[in-house]
């Protein structure tokens, strides 16, 4: 029952957010982003106990979560403590679980159990899908576990997007997550 209700303490984390893609600018498709040439990676100590390299452009909101409100990119975070077995264990039915109520079309574009982030424990699944306000939108779901506390980094943008600061640098966030 606590993993449930962890599962949907995340899943409305994630909603209340607003996910991405519900702002910004719709400007056309081949103009060229002219902020990306300014954002750099920088270095971000959580309050939910971890570290880990985000784009400049992504501010830190009351929530203590990071987005960017003219595109829509962000990144929420959760800890929910290991009661027996680790959400990084979870199946990819499990993660599906988690966004299939409330989202339309979810798909897992990819998964991957049994990852090692900087010695921790990791899942990471990759889900593409529309928001209640028919966005189109590719959430990164990260699972990181010391054996006491999981750790869940939401990556979120635009499915018309990728070239956004986030989507262009996900892998060298998610490669620099580090507990403290």
């Amino acid at each position: 029952m606590k993993k449930f209700v962890t599962l949907l303490m995340v899943l409305l984390l994630v909603f209340s957010i607003g996910l991405t893609g519900c702002g910004g600018d719709t400007g056309a498709v081949d103009e060229p982003d002219m902020d990306m040439e300014e954002t750099t990676m920088v270095q971000v100590d959580s309050v939910q106990g971890i570290s880990f390299l985000l784009p400049s452009d992504l501010e830190l909101q009351e929530n203590n979560n990071y987005a960017n409100m003219e595109t829509g990119e962000n990144v929420a975070i959760a800890t929910a403590p290991v009661d027996g077995t680790s959400m990084t264990e979870y199946t990819e039915e499990d993660i599906m679980a988690i966004y299939e109520p409330n989202y339309d079309n979810p798909v897992i574009e990819d998964y991957a159990y049994g990852l090692d982030i900087n010695g921790n424990a990791a899942l990471m699944a990759v889900l593409s899908l529309t928001t209640p306000g028919g966005n189109d939108i590719i959430v990164t779901l990260v699972i990181v576990s010391d054996g006491t506390t999981d750790y869940f980094i939401n990556y979120a943008y635009g499915a018309d997007d990728l070239d956004g600061s986030l989507a262009t640098n996900i892998d060298e966030s998610i490669a620099s997550i580090t507990i403290q």
